[in-house]
């Protein structure tokens, strides 16, 4: 990353170390020098520079390809990214910053890794930027490991325009690495409810629990069980998955998924601290006809899978 906190870290650790390191882990592809060397800077990257060649003092950019980060994963996956010690403790940092890059990905694989984009004022393409994202999936037995760069992006494009392209290229591959195979299985102890509900049963239901102040769990089950209690529902209708923790014993990450009848997906994660009383993620509306399915996961392992069947 070009940013102030890694360039620090860079020359505590001696610039020379840095440059070396890659080639000492038997990574391939990352240029030793900037190419082409003259004039890159000005034209490529002034936003780091700010218009100005750094002198020999200084770190310069490395660039690298897709092929090398997908190395560089799979090097903590064999557990030899410098040693297995420094491979655990990687892969741990990473996993408390999830990357949901892939949501058609089976609920039992975690998604990590790195993303972003660079706005490049390029005399040939001045409209132009570069957008790419390594993806490293993970399960109990299994993973594996993606990295796709591109520059065809519009500035005029936004965000999240951006993201559902990511999204949509990520599900196309993610599917083909991984074998799907998740299984249901149960809820963790501290889970008083979980399901797919309409959004406005699902608020009926925890105001319900909160003016009982959160004591009348066996009435929650029963108003829970009754929201659920559907095949169908009409056009348009919001629903939410809502998962009602209670004495949470340790964080708690969850993932939802769900795939729309055009076969497209979506997903999003959230993490319950410990303590934490309840929780549940954002809704979505079903806004085409058809079979939608939906997923909810805990801690790797499908606990919830729901058709629901949308009509006029």
């Amino acid at each position: 990353s070009d940013n102030d906190a890694t360039n620090a870290l860079a020359k505590r650790v001696g610039y020379a170390k840095v440059n070396a390191l890659v080639e000492q882990l038997g990574i391939v592809g990352l240029s030793r020098t900037i190419l082409p060397e003259e004039g890159f800077a000005e034209l490529l990257d002034k936003r780091v520079f700010e218009k100005r060649m750094p002198d020999e003092s200084e770190l310069w950019p490395q660039h690298g390809t897709a092929r090398g980060m997908v190395r560089y994963f799979e090097l903590l996956h064999q557990k030899q990214l410098i040693n297995e010690r420094i491979s655990e403790r990687v892969l741990e940092v990473l996993n408390r910053n999830p990357k949901p890059f892939a949501p058609a990905r089976p609920v039992e694989y975690a998604s990590v890794g790195k993303g972003g984009s660079l706005v490049w004022e390029r005399l040939v393409r001045p409209q132009y930027n570069m957008v790419g994202w390594a993806l490293y999936l993970h399960g109990e037995k299994e993973a594996a490991a993606l990295c796709v760069w591109f520059e065809w992006f519009k500035r005029s494009i936004k965000e999240d325009e951006k993201n559902q392209w990511i999204d949509a290229i990520s599900n196309g591959i993610a599917p083909l690495l991984v074998q799907e195979h998740a299984s249901l299985t149960e809820a963790p102890e501290f889970v008083v409810g979980i399901d797919v509900v309409p959004f406005e049963s699902g608020m009926a239901i925890w105001e319900a629990l909160i003016k009982s102040k959160g004591g009348d769990w066996k009435l929650f089950k029963t108003n829970l069980k009754k929201a659920a209690d559907f095949q169908s529902l009409s056009l348009g209708t919001d629903v939410i998955p809502i998962v009602v923790c209670k004495d949470v014993p340790q964080p708690a990450h969850f993932t939802w998924r769900w795939k729309r009848p055009d076969g497209r997906y979506g997903g999003t994660e959230i993490e319950f601290v410990k303590g934490r009383l309840w929780g549940w993620l954002p809704g979505v509306q079903l806004n085409q006809k058809g079979v939608w399915h939906f997923e909810i996961g805990w801690d790797g392992k499908k606990v919830l899978d729901r058709t629901i069947l949308v009509m006029d």
